[in-house]
């Protein structure tokens, strides 16, 4: 798993790569740590910022069941893109942070897909 880890780490932080960085790999991760560690399964969560946070959001959706919680900062998603949302076996709490002068994922995008997102996630 280790060994895992580190070639991730040595690539592009710029971005995910879901055929590298699968929800398979980060599941691994948890049930690793969940198996060494007395760590209680109900309050697993999952953070990221920028890409990290786009990915966290991702498998939020994708592992719905592995993960209590989310909080990202700086990132969004477009409202149900291809059908994710239906992907989710539960709901969850999701919390996102935008500041009003990120160009990335700013706060006044039209249609306000985070406000749409989070409807549909706490249902």
């Amino acid at each position: 798993m280790a060994s895992l880890w580190k070639d991730q780490a040595g690539r592009d932080p710029a971005g995910w790569d879901s055929t590298k960085d699968t929800p398979e790999f980060f599941a691994a991760i948890v049930d690793q740590v969940k198996s060494r560690h007395g760590v209680d399964p109900s309050r697993i969560y999952l953070t990221g910022h920028s890409a990290g946070a786009s990915y966290a959001l991702f498998l939020s959706v994708i592992d719905s069941t592995v993960f209590a919680a989310t909080a990202v900062h700086a990132s969004a998603l477009e409202a149900n893109p291809v059908g994710l949302f239906e992907q989710a076996e539960r709901k969850m709490p999701i919390a996102i942070w935008v500041g009003d002068r990120y160009l990335n994922f700013p706060w006044t995008r039209s249609g306000n897909p985070t406000t749409i997102r989070l409807e549909w996630l706490q249902g």
